[in-house]
């Protein structure tokens, strides 16, 4: 059997030197046979070459007798989701990365371990202030007018006017005081129908009653019944996501999607699903009347470029420069956003492994995922930053852009959903949506 080891030196912390004999002796006691050795000077996931150089090696090298030994799972990084991004990276090559400390397998170590588990004073969730309420004398819940009323509008419209959580947040929108910041989406709806604090309370407590008991459970059996069988969680990969903007307003479009099922004369049952693009700016409710557009309608137009060889770059010159480069930052910054959500959401991930609310068949599946997603994010930032940097030495189509272009021409059937979104995110500098009319610009 052999082994790989990895090193990084990290401030307060274990020093290559002492690694490099850790591993040895690893290799010693346990009878593995040492094959490569990689250092890296920083944990930062975003400077590490050494680490980028084992996974080549691994690539390489596709030897099932082959495992990754590190000192201990601290020295792979500053947070336990850098720590996890770096196990799944190597697991996703098909190997293991054990412990030279006690030999075992460092995902096993990473969540048997609660890194949560400092103990913190937490208030009691009827301590916790909810939208509606405002703290009074003596600390005593009160209610705040606006909020409660519109609590109370939620419901009406959910009960009486039967719409969805979709509709309420828009229509609640619209009726924003000038100034007033929070934006509101169907999280946030559905976060005030299962409220339960708005009926009130019965331990001595003395919170005010927004909505009777009564509405509050019709509420809960209207939220059971829409639910049905829970689906499976699946993130679809839009593949033009932080490409398009919006000709009225300028805005970005995010994705969204729609689930429509219907039925036929005959009693067949059919269901499909709508993805589609909307001004970010008309979500809000910040004025924009752009329509949305549905993406397969954008993939076609792309195709058909493509393939009649109409793909022109768009040429930078001086008077439309800043603001193409005033985007590109606009889409770093984006990109990196969705990093430290994504980042977020493995943490929260190890704590459930942790506690057990996921089995870990489970968590190692949604962990692959989200390195999936980390590596798309980062690698598209920095390609992103490369055509930035390149674009004030030269605005020429290059060969390789052509390649890129033809590649998604004449493969497009056979490319899985990533490879295409990547691909996209290379070739397409942005889509510009104005009414009907859709502009498709190219890198140059």
């Amino acid at each position: 059997m052999k082994a790989i080891g990895y090193c990084v030196e990290r401030k307060r912390g274990i020093s290559f030197a002492e690694q490099q004999k850790i591993f040895t002796q690893f290799c010693n006691d346990e009878g593995f046979e040492p094959s490569a050795i990689f250092f890296d000077y920083s944990t930062n996931t975003n400077e590490n070459p050494g680490f980028n150089q084992l996974i080549d090696f691994l690539k390489i090298n596709d030897l099932s007798f082959l495992v990754v030994v590190v000192a201990e799972n601290k020295i792979l990084g500053n947070d336990t989701a850098e720590i996890l991004l770096k196990i799944t990276q190597i697991e996703l090559e098909g190997k293991k990365i054990i412990l030279a400390k006690n030999g075992k397998a460092a995902m096993n170590e990473l969540i048997s371990v609660d890194y949560s588990a400092k103990p913190k004073q937490q208030p009691t969730r009827s301590q916790r202030l909810r939208y509606g309420y405002k703290l009074g004398a003596r600390k005593r819940f009160q209610v705040k007018n606006h909020e409660s009323n519109i609590i109370k509008i939620t419901y009406k419209l959910y009960l009486e006017k039967n719409l969805g959580m979709h509709s309420i947040a828009k229509h609640l929108n619209s009726l924003n005081k000038a100034g007033e910041l929070r934006i509101w989406d169907k999280r946030k709806v559905r976060n005030i129908l299962t409220e339960q604090i708005y009926t009130g309370n019965e331990e001595g407590l003395g919170i005010p009653q927004i909505i009777s008991k009564q509405d509050f459970l019709k509420a809960q059996k209207k939220l059971k019944a829409r639910s049905g069988e829970k689906r499976p969680t699946q993130r679809y990969p839009y593949k033009l996501s932080g490409l398009i903007y919006c000709g009225q307003c300028g805005g970005k479009f995010i994705g969204s999607s729609r689930r429509q099922k219907w039925s036929l004369k005959n009693g067949e049952d059919h269901e499909n699903q709508y993805h589609k693009y909307i001004c970010s700016n008309k979500v809000k409710g910040q004025g924009c009347q752009a329509a949305s557009i549905h993406e397969a309608r954008l993939i076609e137009e792309i195709q058909t470029i493509l393939q009649e060889g109409r793909a022109q770059a768009r040429l930078i010159d001086t008077n439309d420069y800043g603001k193409w480069e005033e985007r590109m930052h606009q889409k770093i910054a984006q990109l990196e956003s969705q990093r430290l959500k994504n980042r977020a959401k493995m943490k929260n991930l190890i704590k459930q492994a942790v506690t057990e609310k996921i089995k870990l068949h489970k968590f190692q599946e949604l962990a692959k995922e989200h390195t999936e997603i980390e590596n798309f994010f980062k690698n598209t930032a920095l390609e992103t930053k490369q055509v930035l940097s390149k674009s004030k030495n030269t605005q020429t189509q290059t060969q390789e852009l052509q390649d890129l272009r033809a590649e998604l021409a004449n493969n497009w059937e056979k490319l899985s959903e990533r490879e295409i979104q990547n691909l996209l995110n290379k070739t397409i500098e942005s889509i510009i949506i104005h009414d009907e009319n859709v502009q498709v610009f190219f890198r140059a």
